[in-house]
């Protein structure tokens, strides 16, 4: 269900777990999700790391899950812009390739150059 989001399935198992028991410890979760421990841990780190985590109001040493609308909104969020970056990088390479051509204007390699690709 969150794999658009980048996150694996026992780190969604955590996450969705800790929204239906927001108490939940890292015991508590593994014996309810029947995972290790350190299983649960490296959840909690990868779902810390997509910020679906924060620390508890009443205890810091304490994470809460972040509601889905708030978290999985930030991670579109973040997507978004990522895409918008790789578009401009595109955008901006079209135009280097369009500038190369028309540096070349006539001068096109004959037969046997660069764009037939033999080799010998």
């Amino acid at each position: 269900m969150l794999e658009a989001f980048e996150v694996g399935q026992t780190a969604e198992a955590v996450y969705l777990q800790m929204l239906r028991a927001p108490e939940a410890g890292v015991a508590d979760l593994a014996a309810s999700l029947t995972i290790s421990e350190d299983a649960v841990r490296a959840a909690l780190d990868k779902l810390a790391g997509l910020s679906l985590l924060r620390p508890s109001w009443e205890d810091p040493r304490v994470l809460r899950a972040v509601s889905p609308e708030v978290g999985l909104e930030s991670l579109l969020a973040h997507q978004q812009v990522d895409l918008m970056r790789r578009q401009h990088r595109i955008d901006e390479g079209r135009a280097a390739l369009a500038m190369v051509v028309a540096n070349l204007g006539g001068s096109r390699p004959g037969p046997g150059g660069p764009d037939r690709g033999d080799r010998k």
